[in-house]
């Protein structure tokens, strides 16, 4: 939430940090000098738009298209993902870069009253997206499978390891309310203005949080999946677990043991939010394994060469080419509880 608003303030101000009409002695930037000649007089007589000047719905189009388009990435965050949100962002970089260099060549500012009005937005949205980029790329999966690099023996003796680790299985609660409060808002209209304004907004506030472990007397692995990886090229291992009451008492108490918890906790808060959590110790989601004997990868196979990547703005190309050079298999641990 603090992102989508984060983004917003600074989209906002970044396209209204500009007069929206230049036409007006009052709005026009000056050089300074005792004549106070307008910095934008050559657009009077450069020709770009013949006699008549630019076209109103200019300034429209242009406001459109830049505010459309980064809402309209935001929007796509409970919706795709953050991944899907982050590739969007990483266009729309690559859009500002594109648009940046020509403008500056050409001087196109200097010539349009709307392309004037976002000249400092792609200082502010470029450096801003790059980061957000950076982060969701330090979190990825690609980045996960290549911290977790081995042969062939590494991931097959972790796979044999989890195999033999005791499952702990916790009920979690977390009790809350939802609090109004205000807070003042400063904003720029159209006409370069400052406002401010005054908004309510529900802020919620954690009152409790606890947990209770449902003990069991024994577990059995049931899982069924065995080690087969190419033993040639690269090979991206995921890694799932699965843990579940094994009979049908064990089930009964556990469902009795689950709606005791709930109901110990109902009365502490206005709301209140319950799960159950199946931990086993160690593990890990994301593995790679090469198939080379001296458990060599290839040399742009690294967290070094994917950091590197990502900060020269090429983040998604590589991790499209790393998903491309590799095979994916997936395996499920299973196990069962009883009581």
């Amino acid at each position: 939430m603090l992102l989508r608003i984060a983004i917003n303030y600074v989209l906002l101000n970044s396209v209204y940090s500009f007069p929206t009409n230049l036409s007006d002695a009052e709005s026009l930037a000056y050089t300074g000098e005792d004549d106070q000649v307008p910095r934008y007089s050559v657009r009077d007589d450069d020709g770009w738009w013949g006699e008549e000047g630019e076209p109103r719905w200019l300034e429209g189009v242009v406001f459109g298209a830049v505010l459309i388009t980064h809402c309209f990435s935001i929007v796509l965050i409970p919706l795709k993902g953050l991944r899907f949100f982050s590739m969007v962002l990483y266009c729309l970089m690559w859009f500002w870069i594109l648009y940046l260099i020509p403008c500056s060549i050409l001087e196109c500012s200097k010539h349009s009253e709307a392309l004037d009005s976002i000249e400092l937005a792609p200082y502010i949205v470029i450096p801003l997206f790059w980061l957000i980029v950076l982060f969701e790329s330090c979190a990825s999966t690609e980045m996960k499978y290549l911290e977790n690099f081995g042969d062939l023996t590494y991931v097959e003796d972790f796979f044999e390891k989890m195999k033999e680790e005791v499952p702990f299985v916790r009920f979690t609660v977390t009790c809350y309310h939802y609090e109004t409060k205000t807070r003042t808002v400063y904003e720029t209209d159209s006409q370069g203005r400052s406002v401010t304004r005054v908004e309510t907004y529900q802020e919620m506030v954690t009152t409790y949080v606890g947990s209770e472990a449902f003990e069991y007397t024994r577990w059995e692995d049931v899982t069924e999946d065995r080690i087969d990886i190419d033993q040639r090229g690269v090979t991206r291992v995921q890694l799932t677990k699965s843990i579940f009451c094994g009979d049908e008492r064990t089930q009964q108490l556990f469902d009795k043991q689950y709606e005791q918890f709930r109901d110990a906790h109902r009365h502490k808060d206005v709301h209140m939010s319950a799960g159950v959590a199946y931990d086993l110790p160690n593990f890990v989601e994301h593995l790679a394994a090469t198939g080379d004997p001296d458990a060599k990868a290839p040399g742009w196979m690294s967290t070094c060469n994917f950091l590197l990547c990502t900060c020269a703005g090429f983040s998604f190309p590589y991790r499209w080419i790393f998903n491309k050079k590799t095979s994916k298999r997936q395996f499920n641990l299973v196990k069962k509880i009883y009581k």
